[in-house]
């Protein structure tokens, strides 16, 4: 993939420690990118991590989780996009737990990491851990992963079995676990859609007016969904993730929050600077149809030789003579 200097998505990102008083683990990457060469598509990859709490160097481990997933999409064709990030979350996960395992200060550490990857229209996206996903959609909004429990290593098979059965369908441990990595792909659209069937809703094809919402558990534990309605659907795209947050923190959140907005343009545009630049068009098409005009006009005036009418000679009438009737009376 190709960056790009510009995106066909608006978008905002932000991020917050919190109230708690703990350093930041949380992570976030936004960035556009053009995908292919004859027919070319529009990308937009979004990447959110979370340190996991309670283990050491969640920072750390949370930066490597985005740098490894983010270097693995960037580097592909963009051709199997499910297949790309299932390979770039199993990287991730190998390559926390090697540098957990090299470095004694940095054992045990381990990330969450939540990807929404745009190709024009069609998002795909895949999860491991407990960030959350909304789509704001005319005035509804809908929870588009699974969120997931962690699983505690020391719990054995026996806590793993303990599990089964739970609402969250397939548990899933977090990048640098020693458990084998399997990103989540489940794509629900409707409230208590929890079946690995819902994987086949990748690809799913976005909306003119839709926006997305990639967060982290400090923001999604705090706010509920009727206030993040409120919120995403209430500010301009460029400022949702910020109001998100600051709404966060005005209830006291105390964990590390943060917070991916991604919006698709309306597709007939009605702010006041795209009123604007449709005018600058309008006027620059209406300046070129009079200019062409001119130029006709004085190309017909001027160039386009005269060609006089041939003017016959008018004809010279024969005089007539009618003699004219005498009454004069014969000698």
């Amino acid at each position: 993939m190709i960056p790009a200097e510009q995106s066909h998505l608006r978008s905002s990102a932000h991020s917050h420690p919190g109230q708690g008083g703990k350093p930041n683990q949380d992570r976030y990457w936004v960035s556009s990118y053009t995908v292919g060469l004859e027919r070319p598509m529009n990308s937009v990859l979004a990447i959110l991590t979370d340190g996991i709490g309670g283990r050491k160097a969640g920072d750390v481990a949370a930066q490597l989780a985005l740098d490894t997933v983010k270097r693995a999409v960037e580097s592909s064709h963009a051709s199997q996009p499910t297949g790309i990030l299932q390979a770039a979350f199993v990287q991730a996960g190998q390559a926390v737990l090697s540098e957990s395992e090299s470095n004694s200060k940095l054992q045990g550490m381990g990330s969450t990491c939540l990807v929404a990857w745009v190709l024009d229209d069609k998002l795909y996206s895949a999860n491991v851990g407990n960030s959350r996903m909304y789509l704001l959609r005319q005035g509804s909004l809908q929870a588009l992963n699974v969120p997931h429990e962690f699983i505690r290593e020391e719990d054995g098979e026996q806590g793993r079995k303990a599990r089964k059965g739970s609402e969250l369908g397939q548990l899933r441990a977090f990048l640098g676990s020693h458990l084998p990595i399997e990103p989540d792909f489940r794509m629900p659209l409707r409230a208590g859609q929890l079946s690995p069937r819902t994987a086949n809703n990748q690809g799913f094809r976005l909306r003119p007016n839709d926006r997305l919402l990639l967060c982290s558990d400090g923001l999604s534990d705090v706010l509920s969904e009727e206030d993040i309605l409120n919120l995403l659907g209430g500010s301009e795209v460029e400022d949702a993730a910020k109001d998100l947050i600051e709404a966060v923190l005005e209830k006291g959140g105390q964990d590390n929050v943060s917070a991916i907005v991604l919006g698709v343009p309306p597709a007939h545009p009605t702010s006041a600077q795209e009123r604007r630049r449709q005018a600058r068009r309008w006027l620059v098409t209406l300046i070129s149809i009079v200019l062409l005009v001119v130029i006709s006009l004085y190309a017909w005036e001027y160039l386009v030789p005269v060609i006089e009418p041939v003017v016959e000679p008018a004809g010279t009438a024969l005089p007539t003579h009618t003699p004219l009737p005498t009454n004069t009376p014969e000698g």
